[in-house]
């Protein structure tokens, strides 16, 4: 079973899979707002950089997309909040219209990443801090550099203030098995984020709106009919699962965070995104 899972699975697994594409395709067909200051010649390079050194920083567990969601929702709001092309997150706060857009995402996702992770750790500290120094030097110096850096550390402590309380890091009970249907662990690590799923959404109104609702009681002839798929199709060798279904099997039962958000770092350069465009992205 390790290295193969069932039709159920898959089900659960793609649909959780879904819930994350509609909401991108959300994001990426909200309404645009009154363009008052055009991205311009601002590099979008600030954001896949800032990107790539989240991909770098953050644990490949499954609280990274909270992770990734904290930094690129700070650089968002840093950017748009200048360029006025699209609506902030949660804020109302728009910034100097001649401030650096790639100031103000570069001092924004380092001040999400420093607080989550490089804080209690000097290596990671370090290379953030040499990552910040390297993007702050590709911009000029002077009035739009500085504007665009206090404007930037807002942003992040506007999402800071947001997340504070959150429901991250509480303590969970994890109950024991004691009957046939209740949940056991199968190794020593148990849950790997047991706190994720009680945290506070960042677009959802409500944890339970695409709650799946409890598997069929035992013994009913639905749950003798799923189990007897799962067997079929979740057996190592299976010849009722086709190719195609192990692969996808096998993709989403991995944590394809990196690779993930490289394909979103490849899909802003390959379609020349604006600066406005790759934070929305």
């Amino acid at each position: 079973m390790a290295h193969a899972s069932s039709a159920s699975t898959i089900r659960h697994r793609s649909a959780r899979r879904a819930v994350l594409t509609l909401l991108v395709m959300a994001l990426l067909a909200a309404t645009p707002v009154s363009a008052a200051h055009p991205a311009g010649d601002a590099d979008p390079a600030v954001i896949t950089n800032w990107n790539r050194v989240a991909a770098q920083i953050v644990p490949p567990n499954p609280a990274a997309f909270l992770n990734y969601a904290f930094v690129h929702l700070a650089m968002y709001n840093a950017v748009v909040g200048i360029t006025g092309e699209y609506e902030l997150y949660q804020w109302d706060l728009y910034g100097p219209s001649k401030a650096s857009p790639e100031a103000a995402a570069a001092v924004a996702a380092h001040r999400i990443l420093m607080a989550n992770f490089g804080a209690a750790n000097p290596a990671v500290a370090a290379t953030l801090d040499g990552e910040l120094a390297a993007s702050l030097d590709a911009v000029s110096d002077g009035l739009r550099k500085n504007q665009g850096i206090k404007y930037g550390l807002r942003a992040a402590d506007r999402i800071l203030e947001l997340r504070t309380g959150d429901g991250r890091f509480a303590a969970v009970t994890i109950p024991t098995a004691d009957a046939a249907g209740e949940w056991s662990a199968t190794s020593a690590a148990g849950f790997a984020v047991p706190w994720l799923g009680g945290v506070k959404p960042l677009v959802l109104d409500s944890l339970s709106r695409f709650d799946p609702g409890a598997p069929p009681a035992i013994g009913t002839d639905l749950y003798r009919q799923e189990l007897a798929e799962v067997r079929e199709y979740g057996a190592i060798d299976s010849t009722a699962r086709s190719e195609e279904q192990t692969t996808l099997a096998n993709y989403f039962a991995d944590l394809p965070f990196r690779p993930m958000e490289a394909g979103l770092r490849d899909l802003a350069g390959r379609h020349a995104l604006d600066i406005s465009d790759s934070a929305r992205l």
